[in-house]
């Protein structure tokens, strides 16, 4: 836009050449003409208001902005919108997320003390729902190895096995005597290794069950003939009674070993070098297998369970003797909540403001039979003691916490745990961090117990 020209400017700019508008109106001063300062178009009033429009000075510096400048603003704004945009989506997005992923964990250690344990007592084998009961847990390996040869000899050997002799002839029981002969249908005999007595018959929701007990048997005769698999037997001294067909036996696996002529032969050192060293890998293998199948809510102390070994038939073959070895792990097992229980019932032992306890760490009690024991596979009760340091913890019901403090608001976090006398420290941690209520759904909320001993 053309700049306006004023007043003061026509008047001031004195340019050579030029005379001043005063002189000028000197001469041509005429009785017709209107003076100078009548002239409308020189009124003070008139020129002021046009003095005042044109001075605005922002709206000079607008019109005379350049192109360059307005450029930078369009740049400034558009940068500033291509940050702020996904600045907010990020905003909108994390608010989003801590919602719908909002929850709350609560970490507390209960009250514990020492207590010093000696207790004897009594578990019988059974259902540990109803009483202090102990179960039992077996686990067998087998094992072999060669033992080189030191030379032949010449052997007569009878094959043996395992045979179930069964009674369906009458309620009474019936004894069998060492070496009495059992016959297959295809004439062997075996004979059985010591005194039995056969059980009678018995009724079980009402089927007749026989009377049945499990026996070593032996060959007749040496020789490879009598190695046999499975096979019925009936009593030979029991012809021309009415008790042959009701009284027989059954074999529960293959009868083997019998065997005439030569064989391969080792020292007998190395032979039992052998089987100590086989037993030893037994025992630690079994320990092994035996410490990752304990159930979680069960204790077995090491002194509460025992390994016995069966020496297997040695195998010879054309360079040596293999020596075989089974091992069968039989152990208690305890379960920890009836083992405290009793613990503390014997102890007479209870914690200050706190209702239930738990006993800790029983695995670290000492275990000792009370007297001898019976072969723990067949026992039906057992006594013992422990001794020893344990801690004892309080109870905190970890459901009915969630349920107490569910919806409430944060501030109110302490006043809510002021029931809780079992509860030693607490902490709460929430997400989103500012949240200020805990959730109501109960499975947002996670309950994590540490212990402090």
């Amino acid at each position: 836009m053309k700049e306006k020209k004023i007043l003061s400017d026509v008047v001031i700019r004195n340019t050579a050449g030029r005379r001043p508008l005063s002189d000028v109106i000197q001469r041509n001063n005429h009785k017709q003409q209107t003076p100078i300062k009548n002239r409308e178009v020189i009124k003070p009033v008139q020129k002021k208001k046009e003095v005042e429009y044109v001075i605005k000075e922002p709206t000079i510096h607008r019109e005379n902005a350049t192109v360059g400048d307005l450029n930078k603003t369009k740049n400034l704004v558009k940068k500033t919108a291509w940050v702020s945009i996904p600045v907010g989506i990020i905003l909108v997005v994390y608010l989003v997320i801590s919602i719908l992923f909002s929850g709350a964990e609560l970490k507390i250690t209960p009250k514990s003390e020492q207590l010093e344990v000696s207790a004897s007592l009594n578990a019988k084998k059974g259902d540990a729902k109803t009483s202090f009961a102990f179960e039992t847990v077996s686990l067998s390996e087998e094992g072999s190895k060669l033992v080189a040869s030191t030379g032949t000899k010449d052997v007569s050997e009878k094959a043996t096995g395992r045979v179930v002799i069964y009674n369906a002839y009458s309620t009474a029981t019936q004894k069998l005597i060492k070496d009495t002969r059992l016959e297959t249908t295809d004439g062997k005999i075996y004979r059985i290794v010591s005194n039995i007595v056969v059980p009678g018959l018995k009724t079980v929701n009402g089927e007749t069950i026989p009377g049945s007990v499990e026996v070593s048997v032996y060959a007749d005769k040496p020789g490879e003939q009598y190695n046999i698999g499975l096979a019925d037997f009936t009593i030979t001294g029991f012809k021309g009674d009415p008790r042959y067909s009701k009284f027989y036996a059954r074999s529960k696996g293959e009868i083997k070993g019998g065997y005439v002529g030569s064989v391969q032969v080792a020292s007998p050192d190395a032979v039992n070098a052998t089987r100590n060293e086989l037993r030893t890998a037994i025992k630690d293998s079994l320990l092994r297998q035996i410490s990752s199948q304990i159930p979680e809510s069960f204790v077995l102390f090491k002194e509460a369970a025992e390994i016995t070994f069966e020496t297997k038939d040695d195998l010879k073959n054309e360079s040596g003797v293999i020596v075989k070895e089974e091992g069968t792990y039989t152990g208690i097992l305890l379960p920890k909540n009836l083992l405290s229980e009793e613990i503390l019932k014997k102890a007479n032992y209870s914690m200050k403001d706190v209702d239930a306890t738990t006993l800790k760490n029983t695995e670290s009690l000492v275990f000792m039979f009370d007297g001898a024991n019976e072969s723990l596979l067949k026992a039906t009760s057992i006594s013992f003691t422990l001794k020893g340091t344990a801690t004892v913890e309080a109870l905190v019901d970890t459901e009915k916490l969630k349920k107490d403090i569910a919806g409430k608001p944060r501030s109110d976090f302490n006043k809510l745990l002021a029931d809780y006398k079992g509860i030693k420290t607490a902490t709460l941690s929430m997400n989103p961090f500012w949240a200020r209520y805990i959730p109501t759904n109960e499975e947002k909320i996670t309950i994590v117990q540490t212990s402090d001993r």
